[in-house]
């Protein structure tokens, strides 16, 4: 499971403070998403949608930075 989730991140580069947010959310996400006792969908996306509506609350006009 870490690996993979350190793979993901490999993806999401460092940046300013929503980019972080981003980068913690999206990671406690996936932790969620791929344990036993999961609370959201086990695809990516669904860990990128999550993390993506925590920031917009506090960063409306947020956009990640993904890498290709």
């Amino acid at each position: 499971m870490n690996p993979l989730i350190a793979y993901e991140l490999g993806r999401i580069p460092r940046g300013s403070l929503a980019q972080n947010m981003y980068r913690a959310a999206y990671e406690q996400a996936r932790l969620n998403a791929l344990g036993s006792h999961a609370e959201i969908g086990p695809q990516p996306a669904d860990a990128h949608a999550l993390a993506l509506r925590l920031v917009r609350a506090q960063y409306p006009d947020f956009s990640p930075e993904l890498l290709a």
